[in-house]
């Protein structure tokens, strides 16, 4: 699936959005349309949200395996934590072809999820999780397309999503 060299830059994977779209069938959410979004500092403004409030979502090469881990978007992510979560001696971000060609997607537009959406174990950052006792339980992402974004409870998240939770983020 290559991106041919003279397209505009695709806004994602409707493909994507359709799988979030059955999974979140029957589950309280909002999707807010808006511009295309390349940062998550922009996309929460347009949510009208904090940064705090957004998933950064990450295809990473774990080893031999693609897996996804996703932490608060205000945080870092801890690469020796991921190593030890994971058991994986290496790791590195997939670079935008291979997001491209195994997905469809482009940098900013992964989602916070495994299967069935995306193809990879999920791994899942305690610290987000742990909103779910929080006062504030909104958690909003990237459907798969940069124009656009899903609004919902964390814990309704946690419970549709197969992650394994682990500590791997820093402030």
């Amino acid at each position: 699936m290559s991106a041919p060299d003279e397209a505009p830059p695709p806004l994602g994977n409707p493909a994507v959005f359709q799988r979030i779209a059955t999974v979140l069938n029957g589950v309280q959410h909002v999707i807010v349309e808006h511009e295309c979004a390349l940062s998550t500092a922009h996309a929460s403004s347009l949510r009208g949200l904090q940064t705090h409030q957004a998933a950064k979502c990450m295809v990473l090469k774990l080893g031999k395996i693609f897996g996804v881990c996703v932490l608060a978007a205000d945080r870092s992510m801890d690469n020796r934590a991921v190593r030890h979560l994971t058991g994986a001696s290496k790791l590195r971000f997939a670079r935008r072809d291979e997001l491209w060609d195994l997905t469809g997607l482009v940098p900013g537009c992964v989602p916070p999820f495994g299967p069935p959406v995306l193809p990879w174990p999920l791994w899942i950052d305690r610290q987000l999780a742990d909103r779910v006792h929080s006062a504030d339980r909104r958690l909003a992402f990237t459907p798969g397309v940069l124009n656009r974004s899903v609004v919902m409870d964390v814990g309704d998240w946690l419970d549709i999503v197969d992650g394994t939770v682990g500590e791997f983020s820093k402030a």
